[in-house]
């Protein structure tokens, strides 16, 4: 496509449009920015959701929380020829809630040597993180974890797990601290 402009009576000339293409995830959480990619010299923008105009939106950048179709129009400021892009579909998923914890066995306070099962409670499909001191350990759907004191090394030791569910949003860490306690030998008289 092309537009005309008309130079004087006698001439007029055919313009490229310029281009106009959407950049960015189709499913995110919670948001997403799409990009607007035009090779307009000069671009302005509008923004559109649904077939509707977004009021104020005239960035080359649209940060969306809504799932919908969105769409923008370009105008070349140098040529005033213009075009639309291709819908593009947007699915926003939402965060789960961090996953409720239990102590399926044992205790969070361990004198000496111990162990303690920690619990996940959340989604069967759910996919869990489990992390000592905000450093990942492992994951997978197995939603429990086995806690064995270091060595009988006195000390608070912080848990935490986030679930994922299918479509990849991870939840926030909840966390669960276990406290080995220094064992002071008894002497008999």
């Amino acid at each position: 496509p092309g537009c005309i402009q008309n130079l004087n009576s006698t001439s007029t000339v055919v313009v490229k449009s310029p281009t106009a293409t959407i950049s960015g995830p189709h499913i995110a959480c919670e948001s997403a920015t799409l990009t607007a990619v035009t090779d307009a010299s000069s671009p302005i923008f509008e923004w559109g959701k649904d077939g509707q105009l977004i009021t104020g939106e005239s960035s080359s950048t649209l940060v969306v929380t809504m799932p919908g179709e969105y769409q923008f129009l370009v105008t070349d400021d140098n040529t005033g020829c213009w075009n639309i892009s291709d819908v593009f579909n947007v699915t926003i998923l939402p965060i789960p809630e961090a996953p409720a914890t239990e102590v399926s066995s044992g205790s969070t306070q361990i004198c000496g040597e111990g162990s303690v099962t920690l619990n996940a409670i959340g989604p069967a499909e759910a996919t869990y993180s489990w992390y000592e001191n905000n450093n990942f350990l492992f994951n997978g759907q197995n939603h429990t974890f086995d806690f064995f004191s270091p060595n009988n090394v006195p000390g608070t030791y912080t848990y935490q797990v986030t679930q994922q569910l299918p479509g990849g949003c991870e939840s926030a860490k909840a966390s669960v601290s276990i406290t080995v306690k220094e064992v002071t030998p008894t002497t008999v008289t």
